[in-house]
């Protein structure tokens, strides 16, 4: 059999007229069940907020390295390329790293 949650045994006792407690002290177990209730919704929140970053950090790392793949994938497209027409400086340009189509500080001396 599962136990009951300490909250839920603490409002038991102070609800329990049979206990012979003073009513200041149901009074405070029953604001000691509130607060441990409270902590326990609170610890759950995190816990929820926790499992949502690390799926949100999952997909970030999913979406880098598909970056990567595409960038290395136009990278041997613009070699190959290269390769084809040697004296296009456009391509030159682009492995550089700089705009294909705008001359490059390196071109200007």
């Amino acid at each position: 059999m599962k136990e009951k949650p300490l909250h839920q045994r603490l409002r038991g006792i102070a609800s329990d007229s049979l206990a012979g407690l003073l009513p200041e002290y149901r009074e405070a177990i029953r604001e000691a069940a509130a607060e441990i209730e409270g902590h326990n919704e609170a610890f759950a929140a995190v816990v929820e907020q926790k499992h949502d970053a690390l799926s949100e950090l999952v997909n970030c790392r999913t979406n880098l390295q598909h970056r990567h793949e595409f960038i290395a994938n136009w990278r041997d497209l613009l070699v190959a390329l290269q390769n084809e027409h040697p004296t296009d400086i456009r391509i030159r340009r682009a492995l550089m790293g700089e705009k294909p189509l705008v001359p490059a500080a390196w071109e200007k001396k």
